[in-house]
């Protein structure tokens, strides 16, 4: 399945890879690599719920980060964008 397979490769992979959900306005998927990159346990990242981005994200993303969020209102269904 592709959920089994993002699950691999995310494990696999060192970067921190964060899914967000635009229709249901929740996080879709948080990387396991990802706790043990920014040293907390999983279950503590996974208990913040969607405020993890404020928490973890460096202050002078943020500005540009609120652009690239208002951009996703308009993004088309099956399309998928990227915030670095």
């Amino acid at each position: 399945e592709y959920s089994d397979l993002v699950n691999r490769l995310s494990e696999n992979n060192p970067s921190i890879l964060y899914i967000y959900d635009v229709v249901s306005g929740r996080a879709a998927f948080f990387s396991g690599q990802a706790a043990e990159s920014l040293g907390y346990a999983r279950e503590e990242i996974e208990s913040r719920g969607d405020a993890v981005l404020e928490l973890f994200m460096h202050p002078e993303d943020r500005a540009r980060f609120a652009v690239h969020f208002a951009g996703l209102e308009t993004i088309a269904d099956g399309e998928a964008r990227a915030f670095q």
